[in-house]
């Protein structure tokens, strides 16, 4: 499979704003300091994401979170998505 590093503006703005609404509720909980796209494959129908996230929690205390998003894509729209985090 061969990969590319790069979306379309279109598509990786779809992309935070799939992230950050699944981070809503972590957000109330918590202050984000920074998120980082990491990398951007795609290849074929399939598409990752890998992104850190830095949180300072209200307690004062720091997290790092890690997280992949594997999507599968027919006709050009998302019929799976799969997200491992750390």
């Amino acid at each position: 499979m061969n990969s590319v590093n790069v979306l379309s503006g279109k598509k990786f703005k779809a992309i935070i704003e799939s992230v950050r609404q699944r981070l809503q509720y972590v957000i109330s909980k918590r202050y984000l300091q920074h998120i980082k796209l990491a990398l951007n494959t795609v290849g074929g129908n399939t598409t990752m994401s890998e992104f850190t996230f830095d949180f300072d929690m209200k307690d004062g205390s720091k997290i790092y979170w890690h997280e992949i998003i594997h999507r599968s894509r027919e006709d050009g729209k998302v019929t799976a998505e799969q997200y491992f985090n750390s």
